[in-house]
């Protein structure tokens, strides 16, 4: 894995994670994760002089933020705070 992709993962997962625990069970963090990625990207290919467009980052944000989701959707089962 290349480590510009494992950044957008890691990014997607906290973005997933850290919404997915304030409201669990709605989709929300792995929606949050997907437009982030998207929108990065798009800022990327409107930018080629500073920025390199790569679409597959945007999957990996997302793919980040819904496992984000679904673990803290887990971990909060688990655990009551």
């Amino acid at each position: 894995m290349q480590l510009d992709k494992l950044y957008h993962f890691l990014i997607g997962f906290a973005v997933g994670a850290f919404i997915g625990a304030q409201q669990p069970g709605f989709g929300l963090g792995a929606l949050a994760g997907t437009l982030l990625g998207w929108g990065k990207e798009k800022f990327d290919k409107l930018h080629p002089d500073k920025h390199t467009y790569d679409g597959w980052d945007a999957y990996a944000t997302a793919l980040g933020a819904t496992i984000g989701e679904v673990t803290a959707s887990v971990v909060l089962r688990f655990v009551k705070l």
